[in-house]
């Protein structure tokens, strides 16, 4: 979702600049499954928006450059490559990592340097309210791309019903109570 977010900016078009972009994730240790998922995303994301030309920002088009850190399942090892990513290779965006608690240390690292952080996790959410993501708020530039375990049961209830209903005016006009 994350790269959709990027894709809505597409322009084919000669690239003048590159654009970092810092991905953390596990590519070891006990997440390395859902850390992979991220990586693999990440690298097709930026390969089919390099391969169409770019973002177009103004008068200048970049190419993605993307900077990938394996957290090794360790939120110490998160916290300093977040750093290191923001304040010396100067990303515009990260993306990652796989659990709540990884996210909010990076936020805060991410949110004072006003750098776009996309995470996965569902989780995130429980921290994502109205004065958080407020202009002022700590996470500000924090975005959850994964809706939140409730979201998920709401939509299947929802959809459920609704082929119910679907399915009930298709045979005979029937419908469940």
């Amino acid at each position: 979702m994350a790269a959709a977010g990027l894709a809505m900016a597409l322009q084919t078009a000669r690239a003048d600049e590159e654009l970092p972009i810092g991905v953390i994730a596990a590519q070891s240790g006990s997440f390395v499954s859902a850390g992979n998922t991220i990586v693999g995303a990440a690298n097709l994301a930026a390969q089919q928006i390099n391969d169409a030309g770019g973002i177009k920002v103004g008068d200048k088009t970049y190419k993605i450059k993307l900077y990938i850190r394996d957290n090794r399942t360790d939120v110490n090892v998160t916290i300093a490559s977040a750093r290191e990513l923001v304040n010396d290779i100067g990303v515009k965006a990260i993306w990652g990592t796989e659990t709540h608690d990884f996210s909010v240390s990076m936020a805060k690292i991410t949110g004072p340097a006003k750098v776009l952080q996309f995470s996965g996790n569902s989780s995130l959410g429980a921290v994502l309210d109205d004065k958080a993501v407020a202009e002022d708020g700590w996470l500000h530039y924090a975005f959850q791309s994964e809706p939140q375990e409730r979201q998920h049961r709401q939509g299947r209830a929802v959809a459920a019903h609704a082929a119910a209903e679907v399915a009930a005016e298709a045979f005979g006009g029937v419908r469940r109570q």
